[in-house]
């Protein structure tokens, strides 16, 4: 049996071929790179979920004091800032008897009484809160503590809720309503001094309480590179631009990646008139005559530089 030729089939694959426009809201943002949106498509899931979750929570005892808290696991908190119990996954653990630095072999369990501290992440919203201990979790207190949100309560026991095996089987159909996003090619203006705060306030004011276009261009590593874009059926007179990227550009808060930075000194640099410098009498030098009013008004420019000098 003779064998058969070799066949190439090439299929001609678009590559991160870019999705279709969708309405999103954002629900945190910390900087014009990092932004959590949540999808107009899934407001009827959002509000199942917070059904589920009020139900699980208001029927379920609070915790005991010698519960056991495990970094990286699932947990329920009465949200401050959303005003409801939430998902949410603990970030960071800090005991009673703590030197404020983490090690890599420090332990991840601590029962409730241990703890002077929680930092949990929420999942379907996309920012952090911060849970303070009166008197015992002051004095672990960092400035990132408190740039999150966070409160300072006598007790964790009655805003926490353990998330049980179960209690995960009633909401595993929804997913993490949160997704990290990051603006397309953009860094801040200054560079070497990162993101200034006017860019967030900005962000923030254009697209606050409003629904927006999202249009994504890619995914790296879990986040979705996009552009946020104001919807077609918008007033003109709605703060939201056309291209949120380029409106953060156009202030000049923040610049495309392909941009070179400019220096303080070019920035601070103003444009100045220098004179020429006039050839010395009886000299020959090379001109190039670049107007002429009248024989007795005309100009050079001398060795073709682009200096121009009157000529009587």
């Amino acid at each position: 049996m003779g064998s058969s030729p070799d066949v190439i089939i090439e299929e001609i694959i678009e590559e991160n071929p870019e999705r279709c426009p969708e309405l999103v809201f954002v629900s945190h943002v910390i900087h014009p790179c990092h932004f959590y949106i949540r999808k107009y498509s899934q407001i009827k899931d959002a509000t199942v979920l917070e059904k589920k979750v009020n139900q699980i929570c208001n029927k379920n005892l609070h915790l005991d004091p010698s519960d056991i808290l495990e970094l990286g696991a699932r947990i329920f908190v009465n949200s401050i800032e959303n005003g409801m119990w939430c998902r949410g996954t603990i970030t960071e653990l800090i005991p009673i008897e703590s030197k404020n630095i983490r090690k890599p072999c420090s332990p991840t369990k601590f029962s409730v009484r241990e703890v002077a501290l929680i930092q949990i992440f929420l999942v379907d919203f996309g920012n952090s809160e911060v849970l303070i201990v009166t008197g015992v979790g002051d004095t672990h207190i960092r400035p990132e503590h408190i740039a999150e949100q966070h409160v300072v309560l006598n007790d964790l026991c009655p805003v926490l809720r353990k998330s049980e095996p179960y209690i995960e089987g009633l909401v595993k159909d929804i997913p993490p309503l949160a997704y990290p996003c990051s603006l397309k090619d953009i860094v801040p203006h200054n560079s070497s001094e990162g993101w200034e705060e006017e860019a967030k306030l900005e962000f923030l004011k254009m697209v606050n309480n409003k629904a927006v276009l999202m249009k994504v261009f890619r995914e790296e590593n879990g986040v979705l590179i996009v552009d946020l874009q104001k919807p077609p059926t918008n007033k003109i007179s709605s703060d939201m631009p056309v291209s949120l990227r380029d409106a953060l550009v156009f202030m000049e808060l923040a610049r495309f990646r392909s941009q070179s930075p400019r220096s303080h000194t070019e920035e601070n640099m103003a444009l100045r008139y220098h004179p020429p410098i006039l050839p010395k009498e009886m000299t020959d030098v090379s001109v190039m005559v670049c107007h002429i009013n009248s024989p007795a008004d005309f100009y050079l420019q001398l060795g073709f530089l682009g200096v121009c000098v009157v000529g009587n």
